[in-house]
């Protein structure tokens, strides 16, 4: 956390990067992640983990993008893969889903998704810039 916050979550994202698999990362930089309460920086780092962990045993993806924004009053996260897509059935399954929208209410943030078969998933986390 704190001012190392940046470089963690660089690393983390970064480490799933494989012969297989690239992660793009934009404006990480740019949103100053580092001014974020430590609660939610740790909440932030165990979304951002738990959907690279799916991703990574499940989506099938060969490209990865996470970009950050930072506006006047939230800060935005979207995640995008070209992965597999998820069955909107089996959705409500997964229990690691289920913990990221558990964390992203305890930073009373919003994670909305769209999912298609065989086109990939896309996963935009939203939460109020307050520290």
């Amino acid at each position: 956390t704190g001012v190392h916050f940046k470089n963690s979550l660089k690393n983390l994202l970064t480490s799933f990067n494989t012969t297989t698999t690239t992660i793009i990362l934009k404006n990480i930089s740019e949103v100053k992640l580092e001014e974020i309460s430590k609660d939610k920086q740790i909440e932030i780092y165990r979304i951002l983990q738990e959907l690279m962990v799916n991703m990574q045993k499940h989506s099938q993806a060969t490209l990865v993008a996470i970009s950050f924004k930072k506006t006047a009053n939230e800060y935005f996260i979207n995640y995008s893969d070209n992965g597999k897509g998820l069955d909107q059935t089996e959705i409500k399954a997964r229990s690691g889903l289920k913990n990221v929208e558990t964390r992203i209410k305890a930073i009373n943030g919003t994670i909305t998704f769209e999912t298609e078969i065989n086109i990939g998933t896309e996963f935009l986390v939203y939460f109020p810039i307050n520290k």
